[in-house]
């Protein structure tokens, strides 16, 4: 039904073509194939304005993307740019950012080079000349923190201790939710999800180095 409305709304030779949710409820094969025919399109100079609630829709066919929330742009650009640099927690969940917390540089820490970020009482190392008493947000993606059943002996300097409180399979493996004191996320392959037997209630150690984190000073 979609290739049809699309195909009736170019044979009237449209300067734009807008588009509303064209994705919804159609099987992924379809999708792949409308997606390939709007990118010829844009590619071809039609413009074209589209609704989404789909932020991988949106970084797979967008040149620009205005983030939406109460009926007003909050953020716009260029999607990737978005991606690493997110200006509210609205946009962070919208692109998929869960481990996105805000808060300030405390000090400087014990360890040269390195600055404290505290956040709901956790302090996370970070490697940024920005000073002390300097508000933002953390981003720390979920696919660089390392999870074990034990505290590991690594070059990584941030190490917390929590218990899981949930945990889903996804396309790319699974995403596990632990409680540190905040919630974290991580993603592991289903290999590593099976090796280190996790269940709700275990408690584990997650770990990542100071240099894979992102602050955005605001």
């Amino acid at each position: 039904m979609q290739r049809v409305s699309i195909a009736r709304t170019l044979a009237t030779d449209p300067e734009i073509l807008l588009l509303d949710e064209p994705f919804s409820s159609i099987d992924v094969q379809l999708k792949n194939g409308l997606m390939s025919l709007l990118r010829k399109l844009n590619q071809n100079n039609l413009t074209i304005i589209q609704v989404t609630h789909d932020y991988e829709e949106a970084l797979a066919l967008a040149n620009k993307i205005a983030i939406i929330e109460n009926g007003k742009i909050i953020q716009s650009g260029d999607p990737l740019v978005i991606f690493n640099n997110p200006g509210s927690k609205f946009v962070a969940d919208f692109i998929g950012i869960n481990n996105y917390f805000r808060g300030k540089i405390s000090d400087s820490s014990e360890i040269e080079g390195l600055r404290s970020f505290e956040t709901s009482g956790i302090n996370v190392y970070i490697n940024t000349v920005e000073d002390t008493g300097s508000g933002g947000y953390l981003i720390i993606p979920p696919d660089i923190i390392t999870l074990s059943p034990e505290k590991l002996n690594s070059s990584a300097i941030n190490n917390f201790s929590g218990t899981v409180t949930d945990f889903y399979r996804t396309k790319s493996g699974v995403e596990i939710k632990v409680n540190i004191g905040v919630e974290m996320t991580v993603k592991v392959s289903d290999y590593s999800f099976q090796r280190l037997q996790i269940a709700v209630g275990n408690s584990v150690w997650l770990s990542f180095k100071a240099n894979s984190v992102h602050f955005i000073k605001k």
